[in-house]
Formats: C-alpha cells, sequence, structure tokens
C-alpha cells in the first residue's frame, strides 16, 4: 500500500508538472488527484514538495528514454523513429488541448535555477533521455563524439518544438522538424 500510495503521488505530479508547472502544482490538489493522505507527502517525501518534483522528474526521464529507444529501436533508421516520437508527441499535444507539454522542460524552465534537487533531477532526465538517441545512432554506425552531438540537436529541436507548439497551439513547429529530421541527423557536407 505505500508503495501504491508513493506511485500514485509522483504520478500526479508527473502530469501536475507536465500541464501547469512547478509553481502552479499544489500538494492539496495533489493529495485529492493520487487519493492519498496529506501526511503520506512527508512520509514518502521527507524534503517535501520538491523531493516529491525531483522524483517525477525522473519517472519521467526514465519514460521518455524508454519510450525514445523502443521508437528508435522499432524504426529502420533513426530519422523514421524520432518523425515516430514527433508523431506521439503532436497526437499528445492536440487530444489535450495543447496542454501536455515536457514535464522536464517545463519544471527545468521554472525551477532548476533555484533548486539543486530540481535541477539534478532535470540533469539526469535529459541524460537518460540523450542517451537513448545517442545509442542508436552509435548502433547505426556512427562514432561516439558524432553520435552524441546529433542527439543533442534532435533532443534540443523536440524540446523547441514541443514549446513552439504549445505556444501557438498548432503541431506546425512539429511537423516542420517532422519533416527536416533526416538533414539535422545527416547535415550536407
Amino acid at each position: 500500500m505505500a508503495t501504491g500510495a508513493r506511485a500514485r503521488m509522483i504520478g500526479s505530479m508527473q502530469r501536475m508538472l507536465q500541464t501547469k508547472g512547478y509553481a502552479a502544482s499544489g500538494l492539496i490538489e495533489l493529495v485529492a488527484d493520487s487519493h492519498t493522505p496529506k501526511g503520506s507527502i512527508y512520509h514518502h517525501f521527507p524534503g517535501g514538495k520538491e523531493e516529491l518534483a525531483a522524483a517525477a522528474i525522473r519517472a519521467s526521464g526514465a519514460e521518455a528514454a524508454a519510450a525514445t529507444a523502443s521508437a528508435l529501436a522499432s524504426t529502420r533508421s533513426p530519422a523514421a523513429g524520432v518523425r515516430l516520437i514527433l508523431d506521439w508527441l503532436s497526437n499528445q499535444l492536440t487530444t489535450s488541448n495543447y496542454r501536455y507539454g515536457c514535464p522536464i522542460a517545463t519544471t527545468t524552465l521554472e525551477i532548476a535555477s533555484q533548486s539543486d534537487v530540481v535541477q539534478e533531477a532535470c540533469a539526469e532526465a535529459y541524460t537518460a533521455w540523450h542517451k537513448a538517441i545517442a545509442d542508436r545512432l552509435i548502433a547505426d554506425g556512427r562514432k561516439r563524439r558524432p553520435a552524441e552531438d546529433a542527439a543533442t540537436l534532435v533532443l534540443a529541436a523536440i524540446e523547441g518544438a514541443l514549446i513552439l507548439s504549445r505556444a501557438q497551439r498548432s503541431v506546425r513547429p512539429m511537423k516542420v522538424l517532422s519533416n527536416n529530421v533526416a538533414t539535422l541527423l545527416n547535415p550536407p557536407r
């Protein structure tokens, strides 16, 4: 039961960070959403909201890395895998009326500069996601450094397209990236 309560709180915080950000994610709402007693927050997360947010970011990062690795493994090329990821993210944006962005980006922009605990969780999440992309590029024959550089470009482009899409309430930035991902991964010499 305790593990279930902890997992529910993390899941609720993930959704709240994704849709509202850190400051607007209140503990009273979290308790109601996760169906847990208020005292259980400090039982499972002695560092309070900050520790809970870091756990939610780590969980989101692990999920993003696993989904990315799976998408990249299921396609013939890294570009096709990234397009699959972009299609899924575009669908998440449109079906949520542009409420579901990236909880890692939202939290990084909002609070990471003020909290070492949250900043470390955000960095770990991005590192895991980045590694999933770089690993596929290495498996596809790239040397480590060029693969890591390309993974940085792809990850930055995905996050930028997500932010632009939410701001514009349009998946056009995602589509532009999707149409140009092969060039991003294989720039002309």
